[in-house]
């Protein structure tokens, strides 16, 4: 996955959604009740939507399960908790 991402923000409703690839989402899946994660057909990342700005991301499952890019998640979760 690249290190690379572009942001959609709605601060009004305090909202986002992180692109880190185009394609079409084959799935999401609910990782709590403020982020959401759409896969594509091979179970890659295609991007994270933020339901509250200040959720903060679960690091561990995001590197171990999805297999992100573990300093891509820690600048995520310093960016948006901010």
């Amino acid at each position: 996955m690249s290190k690379q991402f572009s942001v959609e923000l709605d601060e009004l409703s305090a909202m986002a959604y992180v692109t880190f690839s185009d394609g079409p989402v084959a799935k999401t899946i609910a990782i709590n009740d403020d982020l959401n994660i759409d896969l594509d057909v091979h179970g890659n990342v295609l991007g994270i939507e933020y339901l509250n700005l200040h959720a903060e991301l679960p690091e561990d499952r995001l590197i171990t399960e999805f297999k992100m890019d573990a300093e891509l998640v820690h600048k995520l979760n310093r960016g948006m908790a901010a």
